[in-house]
């Protein structure tokens, strides 16, 4: 902390640093106090009673001051190995989506030199680590649809976030409420319609064909497995994200990509909550991301993905099933005493029961359901967020028992 200050010695007269909250490949982010808080209106940014707090008179704003209440903001230094053009293109991002609910805004960025730090709003939260192994129904419920609200909230202004996961998801279980974080990586979403147009046909074009490429066309001689060091030239695309929140369609380098991404991401979270298993992917290469794929949806299901992406998957390891495995058994099997796997028998369960275990029943179906739609191996047929906030599992009334 003191390297950042004598790096930006304007910090000092405007800002107590506290401590450090993380640090990624880009950047680092720290917690300080807000020395001068209540010189500015801050109502650009804030929420609720901070805003109305923030935006009455001078009168309003010194009786808040003498209440003497930190008022907490994070600091993002950015190091010297980003670009430009991706530090430029998050401050205009965060700038644009000011006031948008569960999203994170922009107070202000300074430069010095060739560094650059951006203040941001302080969200108290949760560890996702800790918490994500005792959710109920309920809590899986509110979770999972402020993080939705979010994704539809950037959805609708055409920005894709490219590296959903639960560190920059910053969730606080008190109130419910949770703000997505960190656009270092974001992207705006191509709006031609031509090219999406295109796209779209490319993929319904093929939605029914298996293409195989002549090497692959007779049965392999080789031992069983895939190429570990494959020299042969690869595709390129942008390949932004966490390894084990990465979509199918990044993995087999499709060059169009679109807000499906971020939905992918979102569908791999909710299937750590309900296996109990996070990280649920843990692969270290795209080859292994595949495999780890095609052990869920199947051999079939991987040759037909590929195919929608003009790509071939081919794979000789004799443990992989050609068909997929229900997301419901599979929770079952990995969280048997989860309350979304306790509520019946079974996936197969048969006669429905009444009152609060009958609910609850009914919950879990939903649930799963609604993570199918999720992690659906085509990105025309996957759910939006928008889609997925108006799916039954949110539509339930809330049971305290659940």
């Amino acid at each position: 902390m003191i390297h950042l200050i004598h790096t930006f010695p304007q910090l000092a007269d405007r800002y107590c640093l506290i401590g450090k909250l993380g640090e990624g490949t880009f950047s680092s982010v720290y917690k300080a106090k807000d020395v001068h808080h209540w010189r500015y209106d801050n109502s650009a940014w804030k929420e609720g009673d901070d805003v109305a707090a923030s935006a009455n008179d001078e009168a309003l704003r010194r009786s808040r001051r003498t209440q003497e209440q930190a008022q907490y903001v994070a600091i993002k230094r950015v190091y010297v190995s980003a670009s430009p053009d991706r530090v430029a293109n998050e401050v205009a991002i965060l700038r644009d989506l000011r006031g948008v609910p569960n999203v994170t805004s922009v107070i202000t960025a300074l430069r010095h030199q060739d560094q650059v730090c951006v203040i941001l709003p302080y969200h108290p939260h949760d560890d996702f680590r800790i918490f994500y192994r005792r959710m109920t129904l309920n809590g899986v419920r509110d979770y999972i649809q402020a993080l939705l609200i979010s994704m539809r909230e950037i959805h609708q202004r055409g920005i894709i976030h490219r590296d959903v996961k639960p560190a920059n998801f910053l969730y606080n279980r008190q109130t419910r409420r949770g703000y997505l974080v960190d656009f270092g990586l974001a992207h705006r979403e191509v709006k031609d319609p031509q090219v999406r147009r295109l796209a779209r046909e490319r993929y319904d074009s093929l939605s029914h064909l298996y293409w195989i490429s002549p090497e692959y066309a007779h049965p392999r001689t080789q031992s069983a497995g895939y190429i570990l060091n494959d020299d042969r030239p690869h595709a390129k695309a942008n390949r932004a994200g966490t390894r084990g929140f990465r979509a199918p369609e990044i993995l087999m380098k499709q060059t169009y990509q679109t807000v499906s991404i971020d939905v992918w991401s979102v569908g791999v979270i909710l299937l750590c909550i309900l296996t109990g298993r996070f990280p649920f992917f843990q692969s270290n290469t795209d080859a292994e991301a595949l495999i780890e794929l095609a052990c869920i949806f199947g051999v079939k299901g991987m040759k037909r993905c590929a195919a929608l992406n003009a790509r071939s998957f081919e794979c000789s390891i004799p443990t992989l099933n050609e068909d997929p495995i229900s997301m419901e058994s599979l929770c079952r099997a990995l969280n048997k005493d989860a309350p979304w796997c306790t509520s019946s028998g079974g996936p197969s369960s048969a006669s429905p029961k009444n009152g609060k275990e009958g609910k609850k029943q009914t919950q879990s179906t939903a649930v799963f359901s609604l993570l199918q739609g999720l992690l659906t191996l085509n990105p025309w047929e996957r759910l939006t967020a928008a889609d997925a906030l108006a799916h039954p599992f949110f539509q339930e009334g809330v049971d305290p028992a659940c």
